[in-house]
């Protein structure tokens, strides 16, 4: 659902405050609709992209970043990184304190709220 969402958005536009969104709560998955929406992008189409071949390929190439992160496969989905790099010890704190970590990386100028 995210790959198809944030394919969506404008890659300057709130990334960032769509994850967040979708992570600060215990089941994020639920949470695609009211976030998508909360960001103006249509659920609809969110939805055909998730059952599209572009959903499909959207997921294979998150896939392919992934394994180049942990070649020899993950612990833990999701497995989160910053920066295209994964650090156990942000994966940790990014579970509990998304934002937190997010404006220790990217500051208040990129993401509102820091």
């Amino acid at each position: 659902m995210q790959s198809c969402a944030l394919s969506l958005l404008n890659p300057s536009g709130p990334q960032m405050e769509f994850v967040h969104c979708v992570m600060s709560r215990p089941d994020g998955s639920q949470e695609g609709k009211r976030c998508s929406e909360k960001f103006g992008i249509s659920w609809a189409a969110v939805d055909s992209c998730m059952k599209s071949p572009v959903g499909t390929t959207l997921q294979l190439m998150a896939q392919e970043e992934t394994l180049k992160l942990a070649p020899s496969g993950l612990g833990f989905v999701p497995t989160i990184t910053f920066n295209k790099k994964y650090r156990q010890q942000d994966q940790r704190e990014a579970l509990q304190n998304f934002r937190g970590v997010s404006c220790r990386y990217f500051g208040s100028p990129n993401l509102p709220g820091c």
